[in-house]
């Protein structure tokens, strides 16, 4: 799974910035939600549950695997729990990297969607720097969600649903492992 969206953000596709563009050693912003998935649904759960769950969990373990990935690949990795210590002014340091940094990938399942304000402000000011030609290279990751969810979630304003987006089906995806069959399509909303 993580090599897919590592391959996702270095470069298939065109984009405000192409990944020849992100030098190495740039700071590549991983953007999630942070909040847990809770006790794993009984195996007779509403499929709907088990689905988000899923997702969830996917996400959750894609952005800690997603750091390790992003060193070894050159770069370096921005993300909350690891960039922030005690003391920290954590919204300024958060908007600090926003604007600083050379790429981002934005992690993307139901959860966030619907509770995470931080994940939505985020893609606001990533594509409104692509969109002001303040060059920062966006990959949306989308995790049991479509790009027409984005939208109805109020993600319209920064047009993170107009992005070339890496979608994984978290059906087939065991979410303690590594890696997933690549059924995982690339989509362009």
């Amino acid at each position: 799974m993580v090599t897919s969206v590592t391959r996702a953000y270095e470069g298939e596709g065109p984009g405000p910035l192409s990944p020849a563009d992100v030098p190495e050693g740039a700071e590549v912003f991983i953007s999630y939600g942070r909040r847990p998935p809770g006790d794993r649904p009984d195996a007779n759960a509403d499929p709907a549950a088990i689905r988000r769950w899923r997702a969830r969990t996917l996400a959750l373990s894609l952005g800690s695997a997603l750091e390790k990935v992003i060193v070894a690949a050159g770069y370096r990795p921005w993300r909350d729990v690891s960039a922030l210590t005690d003391g920290d002014q954590f919204a300024d340091r958060i908007d600090a990297a926003l604007l600083s940094c050379a790429g981002a990938i934005i992690l993307l399942d139901h959860d966030t969607l619907d509770r995470s304000s931080w994940v939505r402000w985020e893609s606001a000011i990533l594509t409104w720097r692509q969109r002001v030609d303040a060059p920062v290279r966006v990959v949306p990751v989308l995790i049991g969600v479509t790009p027409e969810e984005l939208e109805q979630h109020g993600y319209e304003p920064s047009r993170i649903n107009r992005a070339q987006a890496h979608v994984i089906d978290p059906a087939v995806v065991i979410p303690d492992s590594a890696d997933y069959p690549p059924r995982a399509d690339r989509q362009h909303s």
